[in-house]
């Protein structure tokens, strides 16, 4: 019986001690808790706000209606174009980051063409926090301009003898001193050229330029052309090349090119009159965009 009761006084003081270490553990728990709830700001606090002011970075894709993208700050959606169909007006950037900006200023523009709204829309964001936003046509790429659309001739001339090097410009543009009879591949359209004279008293250098009839030649690295004539005759002392561009109605809406005016589209094309039209409005005028936009960093101004 004695046996009994100290088996059973045992066991009380021991189940008394662990209730005691079960107390302290959740009295740890519960302070703890209080004091870091305390002393650190909760997610979403205003440090995490992007706010007016603030400098923001910005990771996005931007898409228009029909699901094509035209811009994005991912390389992986840049480089799969399988999964992630792109716009004619897609541009390939030399380095894929975050866009970086000061909410507020007038900085804020995308593809060259300021888009304050996009900034209004990033405002109230919290860190980490991803949105999804349309701008109406008017707050992205704007109106068309109907005077950005002209009319080429599906045939150009150009001289055969051209003076409009200096020997330190021929030799910064190919890379070679030049000397009579030398021949070099022309820097715009590949054709054979070759070095006429040479005038040492104005340091003029003249060159004359050698295609021959049929040859296909890349035109600006946008659509062929093909030489139809040369003609040393003509154009008193200068001659005349003549070359007829290669489109089709295949290019239409398709063909998208740049030159010294500009990033354009082949809108139309007329073969009865020998032209085409080019589009050097973006892509994206008179169109809803469609922003898919992760808010990576919010800076206060110091």
């Amino acid at each position: 019986m004695a046996a009994d009761e100290e088996d059973w006084e045992l066991f009380s003081w021991s189940t008394l001690t662990m209730l005691i270490i079960v107390v302290i553990v959740i009295a740890s728990i519960y302070f703890g808790y209080g004091f870091l709830s305390n002393t650190q700001e909760p997610f979403g606090s205003s440090d995490d706000v992007a706010d007016i002011g603030d400098t923001v970075e910005v990771d996005y894709t931007g898409t228009y209606e029909d699901g094509s993208i035209f811009d994005t700050t991912y390389e992986e959606v840049a480089n799969n174009n399988y999964l992630y169909p792109k716009a004619g007006s897609f541009e390939e950037k030399g380095n894929y980051q975050p866009f970086k900006f000061v909410m507020g200023s007038m900085g804020v523009s995308i593809q060259d063409v300021q888009m304050p709204a996009f900034a209004d829309a990033i405002e109230g964001m919290t860190v980490g926090q991803t949105e999804t936003i349309t701008l109406d046509s008017e707050d992205g790429f704007g109106v068309r301009d109907d005077s950005l659309v002209k009319n080429i001739n599906l045939t150009e001339s150009f001289p055969i003898f051209t003076t409009n090097l200096n020997v330190s410009d021929f030799e910064q543009r190919y890379q070679v001193s030049p000397s009579i009879g030398l021949n070099v591949p022309d820097s715009e359209y590949g054709w054979n050229v070759s070095v006429y004279f040479i005038d040492t008293s104005t340091d003029e250098v003249t060159l004359k330029h050698e295609p021959y009839i049929g040859e296909i030649i890349d035109y600006n690295g946008v659509w062929t052309s093909e030489v139809i004539s040369v003609d040393a005759s003509v154009n008193p002392g200068h001659g005349e090349i003549l070359i007829r561009h290669i489109i089709t109605e295949n290019d239409v809406s398709s063909l998208y090119g740049e030159d010294i005016e500009g990033n354009f589209v082949v809108t139309g094309l007329d073969t009865g009159a020998g032209t085409a039209t080019l589009d050097y409005n973006h892509e994206g005028v008179g169109k809803n965009l469609i922003f898919t936009i992760t808010l990576v960093s919010a800076e206060a101004p110091e």
